[in-house]
């Protein structure tokens, strides 16, 4: 990510590439290059978005996360 963009757009974009299969498959999406000078307002936003994913019943209509084996990774990163 470079400083620039829509930090908030990014930070959704990630967040629904690193939740959005809840660890059902092995594809990489854990890392983000994000430039020191937007690391903090892109930390920020994603958490922010991560703190509000909706975690529940995948047959629920207003769950975006269904299951996971390993619980939500966001754990250290986030403080969750």
């Amino acid at each position: 990510m470079f400083p620039g963009v829509d930090g908030n757009r990014v930070a959704a974009l990630a967040v629904q590439s690193a939740y959005g299969n809840a660890g059902q498959d092995c594809c990489a999406r854990s890392r983000i290059a994000v430039d020191r000078s937007i690391y903090d307002e892109f930390v920020e936003a994603f958490c922010r978005q991560v703190h509000a994913l909706r975690v529940g019943d995948p047959e629920h209509p207003a769950t975006e996360v269904g299951p996971s084996s390993r619980g939500l990774t966001a754990n250290a990163s986030c403080g969750m």
